[in-house]
């Protein structure tokens, strides 16, 4: 995602940034220009965008509104990463993460149960989005 002052860390970091926009807002903004487009701009747009904004609406918005902290997120990665072989060999590391989530959910003085449940019930969020894709 690029900064809205990114051009103040233009060659203090070697990283690339990619804008994200929301397509619900700027969809027709877009259509206008495809008009003068060609027709196979247009047929990408087509296939692209309806994606892109089903996504973004299934996906980046829930997380957002999620207030996820960087420590919740990795948690969050290390639970939807494993491979489902690895999961069965590693069940104690899985509660054990679970109960780690649980710990940092109560030190940020949320009711620690709910949380964690709506964090948990996410990643359902994650893999109904990647299974469209």
């Amino acid at each position: 995602m690029k900064p809205l002052n990114y051009k103040e860390y233009v060659g203090l970091n070697k990283a690339d940034f990619i804008m994200l926009y929301d397509y619900a807002h700027t969809g027709r903004c877009l259509i206008l220009s495809l008009l003068e487009s060609s027709k196979e701009d247009r047929i990408k747009y087509k296939s692209i965008v309806p994606w892109k904004a089903a996504l973004w609406s299934t996906l980046v918005v829930p997380f957002h509104e999620l207030d996820i902290k960087f420590e919740e997120f990795c948690i969050l990665k290390a639970l939807t990463c494993w491979h489902i072989s690895g999961r069965r060999i590693c069940d104690r590391q899985r509660n054990l993460l679970i109960e780690c989530l649980f710990d940092i959910c109560e030190k940020r003085g949320n009711d620690p149960s709910e949380r964690v449940g709506n964090l948990i019930l996410f990643i359902s969020c994650v893999f109904v989005g990647f299974l469209r894709s």
